[in-house]
């Protein structure tokens, strides 16, 4: 236990303090051509907000979790849902795959990957991208 006495107080310098811009929604939208590591950093950055997300089919879905690389090149176009599984939502990226273990639709709670798509129209081979109806 410090006594006040004893505290020795420094001034902070002035030099190289930076001011950082409070995030908002917009910045939380996926790019896929991206490449996959920065695209993790993004998920879990912006989870719980603004949550990072992408459009299908005119909807946002929200992709949540600890997102993870896999260093795997893949043929099919830029989004593409290329395997579903208990670990996740393997989507091509611009530079190797991203893992997405959680999901959320519109007016739906959070789930797992592999539930979240259930009844919702998603399959392999299906691909993010475009724009979300308003």
């Amino acid at each position: 236990r410090s006594s006040a006495a004893s505290d020795v107080y420094k001034r902070q310098p002035y030099e190289g303090v930076t001011y950082a811009q409070k995030l908002n929604k917009s910045e939380a939208r996926l790019n896929l051509a991206q490449p996959a590591a920065r695209l993790a950093a993004q998920v879990r950055a912006f989870d719980p907000w603004p949550v990072a997300h992408v459009a299908h089919a005119g909807e946002m879905v929200r992709l949540m979790g600890a997102a993870r690389v896999i260093e795997k090149t893949s043929a099919e176009p830029i989004g593409t849902v290329v395997d579903l599984s208990a670990e996740g939502l393997f989507v091509v990226t611009g530079d190797g795959l991203l893992c997405v273990p959680e999901m959320q639709w519109p007016g739906r709670k959070r789930l797992p990957a592999q539930q979240a798509v259930q009844g919702r129209g998603l399959a392999i081979g299906d691909v993010f991208g475009g724009r979300v109806n308003d």
